[in-house]
């Protein structure tokens, strides 16, 4: 295991105790809807791998302005939850857009236009 994964399995432990209280790897908690198993170094680093895939791949999503994958959304949630962290919620970076009438930028329609 390189010195990053060491460093970021420590972290998870730090979290997974500090929520969970101490017990055997294998055992399952729940974090949030999702339930996960306390991970030894070998299922932390595979699942890691997975994890930062996923995020690239949402991010990119998010950056190019593609439509929103569900699927992959789902995917990404479950894999931050295996390692104990929150998620980007690539949903919530859209409010604001003008299909959110709750937080619409401008709220005239075509015949509130004032005219000169």
């Amino acid at each position: 295991m390189d010195e990053r994964v060491a460093q970021d399995y420590a972290d998870y432990l730090a979290r997974l105790e500090g929520a969970f209280g101490p017990g055997p790897q294998g055992q399952f908690v729940k974090f949030g809807k999702h339930l996960v198993a306390r991970l030894g170094p070998e299922d932390f680093a595979r699942r890691r791998a997975n994890y930062l895939e996923l995020d690239r791949a949402v991010r990119q999503m998010l950056a190019t302005g593609a439509t929103i994958n569900d699927a992959l959304v789902l995917e990404y949630q479950e894999a931050s939850a295996w390692l104990l962290l929150e998620p980007l919620d690539p949903m919530r970076l859209f409010r604001g857009e003008l299909g959110d009438p709750a937080h619409n930028l401008s709220r005239r329609t075509v015949g509130d236009t004032a005219r000169g």
